[in-house]
């Protein structure tokens, strides 16, 4: 094996650990959806009554809210 081969290997190993490495930090400061039910009721003229309860972590992001799109 050449030493350009091996370079570049030991390079490309050390690129794969960083951005594992990366990733996984990243990801304790990511929101998430710690709790979601619902509640649905169908009424006898087919309309719906819909309750959602969400539980929602916003990590360290400094902006809070979710959109809901609902066609």
């Amino acid at each position: 094996m050449g030493k350009k081969r091996v370079v570049f290997l030991a390079i490309l190993i050390l690129a794969l650990f960083s951005f594992e490495f990366c990733q996984s930090n990243f990801s304790f400061s990511q929101e998430k959806i710690k709790n979601f039910s619902v509640e649905i009721t169908v009424n006898k003229n087919s309309t719906l009554l819909i309750k959602e309860s969400i539980v929602y972590d916003f990590g360290e992001n400094l902006r809070h809210g979710i959109y809901r799109n609902i066609p």
